[in-house]
């Protein structure tokens, strides 16, 4: 699965600092020239996209900056901006005699990336331009080893480009071979792609029993907690392992929603549904040990969202009606502040910021929006039923259902549009957005798909056995974690 390169960079090299924001492309192509630039087609063009092209023999990078990739907008020489040498990482000028090498440090070796080095050679007036990509080698992190040839025939002779492992770093080594030992000036622009391609991997980390249910949370910068069936799961070294956590009076309860309020405060809720009753836990060290805070009987509690230690919401089943209801006292006592639906459906928060959140209604057509911190609701009617939902902001939601269905909305949900995906793969039961371009669902079928082009394509991956009700989430663009109805998976 390739993921773009993130907005932040996050590795623990000091000694190989990150680029700025200025730096940070969003793909980058080669192309012949301006009219080559135009015609390439839709599914390569890319909003941030670099393009680079020779001009007087000296590369020209531009950035495009339009709106969206479309004609005319792409073709339009005015969103496209030049970008000068110092958007370079390196730009070394070096004379080298025949037969000697010179190298430079290009970056953690923990950050898989491709390079492109622009050179001009030039010796005895005789003058070679060129480009050579170097891929970093990923199936092997701790001895990185590449190397790439180049002849220029008997006048200039070879280039050879090698890489190593030096300390954290990996190491480019650039090396000219003569015929005779006269000088040979080489200028050297070496450009770091602007997008890093992982080979990333689904791992079975753990197994449980779950429902089909969001319950996966990051609290803290290595923390991870899934809901289970009458159990919470936690891990403190960032999904590579799971613990049971300490759950008083949980059995038989399946826990429907968490949420925390900071690294080490949340609340849970979960209800038995044989005996009709509702409980709330709260935990205060990030999610290995919950106290019970109060019993809800003849009620169905399904969602639970905590403003703070004190102040919160919920959605239950109560006094045969669907309701949300708030709490100002830690979620000892509730009020109702909206009657929803009378549809008996199981639905989740999700607040974006203070004052925009959602709840959804599973498998119905209603999603209920906020603008005022949850006082007043508004109902709006989804064109599909659906599983489930991700709000990326107060614009960008999108809802996953039957048939591989997705719907996305970018005005909070009055208008919809359709981002199916064929062929369907199935049922979809989560969705997750890193933007409005970058959308991953997972299926009931033990996979997931994902587009990074706003649902124009989508690449399915295949999880693996026991991952049925796929439900994903993600800490990051390098981190995330899907369970099934019996397995937790890590990807990284």
């Amino acid at each position: 699965m390739a993921l773009l390169y993130p907005d932040i960079l996050e590795h623990n090299n000091p000694a190989n600092p990150l680029m700025d924001e200025n730096q940070l492309w969003g793909s980058l192509q080669i192309v012949d020239d301006i009219a080559a630039r135009d015609l390439l087609p839709i599914a390569k063009r890319k909003v941030g996209m670099v393009v680079v092209y020779y001009s007087s023999s000296l590369p020209i990078l531009k950035k495009y900056i339009g709106p969206d990739v479309t004609d005319p907008e792409w073709t339009d020489n005015t969103n496209w901006v030049d970008l000068s040498y110092p958007y370079f990482n390196y730009d070394i000028t070096q004379t080298l005699s025949a037969n000697t090498t010179t190298a430079f440090l290009v970056g953690d070796k923990n950050i898989y990336a491709s390079f492109i080095l622009y050179y001009q050679m030039v010796r005895d007036s005789v003058i070679a331009i060129g480009t050579i990509e170097i891929m970093q080698n990923i199936s092997s992190i701790e001895s990185p080893t590449f190397f790439t040839f180049r002849e220029f025939g008997g006048t200039l002779g070879l280039v050879t480009i090698t890489t190593a492992l030096n300390g954290n770093n990996v190491e480019v080594s650039v090396q000219i071979d003569g015929s005779s030992a006269s000088d040979v000036t080489m200028v050297y622009n070496l450009i770091r792609k602007p997008f890093v391609q992982f080979i990333q991997r689904w791992s079975l980390v753990d197994s449980s029993s779950f429902s089909n249910f969001n319950n996966i949370v990051f609290p803290g910068a290595t923390t991870v907690v899934i809901g289970a069936s009458g159990s919470v799961e936690y891990s403190l070294d960032n999904g590579d392992s799971y613990s049971n956590a300490v759950l008083p009076s949980a059995a038989g309860y399946t826990i429907f929603q968490l949420n925390f309020i900071d690294a080490n405060n949340g609340f849970i809720c979960g209800q038995d549904i044989g005996a009709n009753s509702s409980r709330i836990w709260g935990t205060v060290d990030g999610g290995q040990n919950w106290t019970l805070i109060t019993t809800l009987a003849a009620q169905r509690l399904w969602g639970l969202w905590m403003f703070d230690a004190l102040n919160g919401l919920c959605y239950r089943r109560f006094g045969g009606q669907s309701v949300i209801s708030q709490t100002t006292d830690g979620g000892l006592s509730f009020s109702d502040v909206y009657v929803a639906d009378s549809s008996v459906s199981v639905g989740n928060f999700q607040f974006v910021d203070a004052l925009n959140g959602f709840l959804n209604q599973f498998l119905t057509n209603h999603l209920y929006v906020t603008t005022d911190g949850g006082a007043n609701w508004t109902d709006k009617i989804t064109p599909i039923s659906y599983n489930g939902y991700f709000a990326l902001d107060a614009n960008n939601i999108w809802i996953v259902g039957a048939s591989s269905a997705v719907r996305y909305s970018n005005d909070g949900g009055d208008t919809w549009f359709t981002w199916d995906i064929a062929p369907s793969v199935g049922l979809i039961n989560s969705v997750f957005a890193f933007s409005v371009t970058h959308v991953i669902v997972g299926y009931n079928a033990d996979s997931v798909s994902e587009t990074t082009d706003g649902g124009t394509t989508w690449v399915n991956t295949h999880i693996g056995i026991g991952a049925s009700g796929t439900i994903v989430s993600f800490r990051n663009q390098f981190m995330g974690v899907a369970h099934g109805s019996s397995n937790i998976y890590k990807y990284s």
